[in-house]
């Protein structure tokens, strides 16, 4: 039930200082993008999210199991947040198509973490609840996404604007 808050808190977190980050000025350290262009890359980080949850995922959990995804998932998505920052590097050193592929890179990374580690962590939870409590089991585990997901974008946005 924390592991489900704790993936749901990172991707609410990075959900909401992504955009945030992409349209900050350029002077005061993010990417200084339109609003067009951020569209444009969120617009690729859900097709991703698609395919992750309705190709990639179910051949994973046949071949790997929940267990290895959920584990694999709670590596993948510590380095891409480590590595999103650095996009503002590869801007000022790289031509705006290097740029492009970079953040979708980066996002493929995310969007395979947080994908394969909620639904893996859901699996894990209700293979481990007993059937007479496994409504209860998935009420708290919602409860816990909920709560994570109410505070997830106040602490992003506050933790952003200090980095400023």
């Amino acid at each position: 039930v924390s592991a489900y808050g704790l993936f749901r808190f990172c991707a609410i977190a990075q959900d909401d200082a992504t955009p945030l980050f992409m349209s900050t000025p350029m002077w005061s350290g993010g990417m200084g993008m339109d609003t067009r262009t951020i569209g444009l890359m969120l617009l690729g980080r859900g097709v991703t999210l698609v395919l992750m949850v309705l190709v990639v995922f179910p051949r994973l959990k046949r071949r790997h199991g929940a267990l290895a995804l959920a584990k694999a998932s709670s590596l993948i998505v510590p380095i891409g947040i480590f590595f999103f920052p650095f996009l503002k590097s590869v801007q000022e050193s790289s031509s705006e198509a290097v740029l492009y592929v970079m953040i979708q890179l980066c996002f493929v990374i995310l969007v395979f973490g947080f994908s394969i580690g909620f639904t893996s962590v859901m699996i894990l939870v209700n293979n481990s609840a007993p059937a007479r409590v496994i409504g209860t089991v998935n009420g708290c585990s919602q409860s816990a996404a909920a709560l994570t997901s109410a505070v997830a974008p106040a602490v992003a946005g506050t933790l952003f604007t200090w980095s400023l």
